[in-house]
């Protein structure tokens, strides 16, 4: 991806909030809001529900959950709604 998409990506993100894609529309979704974990960690059961408190994107514009302090692919969790 070049520089300039990246800036045009990054320009709708911030790290309080998610973009959720419905049937009907884009919904800004804001931090804290709740997800399942659909793997297991070491400090993250499957059975429970967990609190983002922030979102960042990793260098191949990935979305990370940060979760307790600690950084998770948002790929590995269903949000909670």
């Amino acid at each position: 991806m070049k520089d300039n998409e990246i800036e045009e990506v990054i320009r709708y993100l911030n790290s309080n909030s998610i973009l959720v894609l419905t049937p009907i529309k884009l919904v800004r979704v804001y931090c804290p809001f709740s997800v399942r974990p659909m793997v297991e960690f070491s400090n993250i059961e499957i059975s429970q529900l967990y609190s983002v408190t922030r979102v960042n994107i990793d260098r191949e514009l990935q979305t990370v959950y940060i979760i307790n302090g600690s950084a998770y692919n948002a790929k590995y969790f269903l949000l909670m709604l």
